[in-house]
């Protein structure tokens, strides 16, 4: 704050007023119709600006005479109880944060049933995120690159470093749009389709795995909190 004062102290703004400092707080008087104070009529030397600055006493910058009194602006330059102060951290605020934080709840949960889908389609060689993004080429049209970002909620890029070690292994390939060659699809293969069927039923026993642990929790108000924080 005591940097803001010297700025305003040398601004042009304040050239036809004169600027009070009285208990941390900086004022302006302008000048207007009314009768002028008496108190006002001399020049005036800022010498400290109270509380909060007093390292930097002996401004020494003139104020020139006001005639007349029209308005005062008031900014709060103390570090005194008005001043708002940044919260001091402490364990038990980064427990609070840990315990309430959206975020990190679904991430943690996200990380823990991922987990539990990797191991469960070890056998086939695919990732849960892998296997998820075959299922989404089941499509009567192949979708596009652009479409499966917008389905993951990620970007394209991701989508196409994702894509390039299934395309390696022969389950997907990505041809130009019959009708626009600027659009690239990605089709499921033969073989990409192969492994899906059997990826299926691992798929299957862990998603049950999954619904029996939350079968005390309302699990279509579950699917309704993810689908909103994820819109």
């Amino acid at each position: 704050m005591c940097d803001i004062a010297h700025r305003l102290i040398s601004s042009h703004f304040f050239r036809s007023g004169e600027l009070v400092i009285s208990d941390g707080v900086v004022r302006l008087v302008r000048s207007c119709a009314h009768p002028p104070s008496p108190t006002l009529n001399q020049p005036k030397w800022v010498d400290q600006i109270s509380r909060g600055c007093g390292a930097q006493a002996g401004l020494r910058t003139p104020i020139g005479p006001l005639a007349h009194i029209v308005y005062i602006v008031g900014i709060n330059a103390t570090s005194g109880p008005t001043m708002r102060r940044d919260p001091t951290l402490t364990p038990t605020m980064a427990a609070s944060v840990e315990r309430a934080c959206f975020s990190f709840a679904a991430q943690r949960t996200a990380r823990a049933l991922g987990r539990r889908y990797d191991a469960a389609l070890r056998p086939t060689g695919l990732s849960n995120w892998q296997f998820t993004l075959l299922m989404m080429l089941m499509r009567e049209e192949p979708p596009t690159i652009g479409a499966l970002a917008q389905y993951l909620a990620t970007d394209r890029t991701t989508v196409t470093a994702n894509l390039k070690p299934l395309e390696r292994r022969g389950l997907v390939r990505i041809q130009n749009d019959a009708d626009d060659a600027r659009v690239r699809r990605v089709v499921l293969s033969d073989e990409g389709r192969a492994l899906l069927t059997e990826a299926y039923p691992l798929w299957q026993k862990a998603q049950e795995a999954v619904a029996l642990q939350l079968s005390q929790v309302d699990q279509n108000a579950f699917r309704a909190a993810t689908t909103a924080l994820s819109a």
